[in-house]
């Protein structure tokens, strides 16, 4: 490992499904405006990682990971609240990302504790699809609250940013499996800090392919229904233990997972999401309550 030697860390978390798009992802990091950060990786199954980075020009450490998602990224974050950095820069790597994001997050977060920055939407090969997807729905500095996050999430491992003393004692860090672990990390967190700052100054670059956990957006067919109902469970009974806000939609999407064994009613349910579906939506946004579109 080399020596620390800034306050910013930039981290991500790499795996198998990654490794073709880590050069991509390190020539993005070569490539900042600001290049007075660290990196930090998680190494969750790529061999000769060191030797993979090692040529490159910057200061990066890694350390090996072998557990669920939520548990890696839970073993990153106290990795880096361990090793004393002030702020943190969150990243996918199979993302890229606009040349003055470390920039732009770094000097934010002098004013502010959590920033969110906007995504342009690319596809496999990295071609820009959706420019500043985010912007459509929120304006620069904008105030993302528990509120905001309610019903879907903006908030991202890979368009964030916060100070280090925020995650202190954060039970996200602690305990809890989700599919959707970035939306209970902020969740949690928000429901003590007042709000994050959102910003369309810089982006990034949120590459859709076959093996995303998530996508934007997210299209109403039945595997993404399916899976967007397990997520918004998860995370209802997760939050549900932090306030009790959440339990009534913990209760009714496990309702609506027993629901979803009848084709007929399944049918139903996602043409009529369809229906009450919100443009440019925040991840598992459209994925409602029946109660919520009416239906029954």
């Amino acid at each position: 490992m080399n020596r620390v030697n800034s306050e910013v860390v930039v981290i991500g978390t790499v795996y198998p499904a990654v490794i073709k798009y880590l050069d991509d992802y390190l020539n993005s990091l070569e490539e900042q405006t600001e290049q007075h950060f660290d990196l930090l990786l998680a190494n969750d199954g790529i061999a000769g990682l060191d030797t993979l980075i090692e040529k490159r020009d910057l200061n990066s450490f890694n350390f090996l990971v072998d557990g669920s998602v939520s548990n890696n990224r839970r073993a990153l974050i106290n990795k880096v609240v361990e090793m004393g950095y002030r702020k943190i820069i969150f990243t996918d790597t199979d993302d890229t990302f606009e040349e003055n994001r470390v920039e732009v997050m770094n000097n934010l977060l002098d004013r502010t504790p959590i920033v969110v920055n906007d995504l342009d939407i690319t596809d496999k090969s990295g071609k820009v699809g959706i420019n500043r997807y985010f912007s459509r729905r929120f304006k620069e500095s904008n105030k993302i609250t528990k509120s905001t996050l309610f019903s879907g999430n903006i908030m991202g491992l890979s368009n964030t940013a916060v100070r280090t003393e925020k995650l202190i004692n954060s039970p996200a860090l602690k305990e809890g499996e989700s599919i959707a672990f970035d939306w209970y990390l902020w969740s949690s967190l928000l429901l003590d800090e007042k709000s994050a700052c959102f910003t369309s100054d810089t982006s990034t670059k949120y590459r859709i392919y076959e093996q995303n956990i998530a996508g934007l957006p997210q299209p109403l067919d039945m595997k993404n229904t399916l899976k967007g109902v397990e997520v918004k469970f998860q995370h209802y009974a997760l939050m549900s233990g932090l306030s009790d806000v959440y339990k009534k939609l913990a209760d009714e999407f496990n309702e609506v997972k027993s629901k979803l064994k009848n084709d007929d009613w399944f049918i139903q349910y996602i043409e009529v999401l369809k229906k009450y579906a919100i443009e440019a939506p925040m991840w598992w946004e459209n994925i409602k309550t029946p109660s919520e579109i009416n239906f029954r």
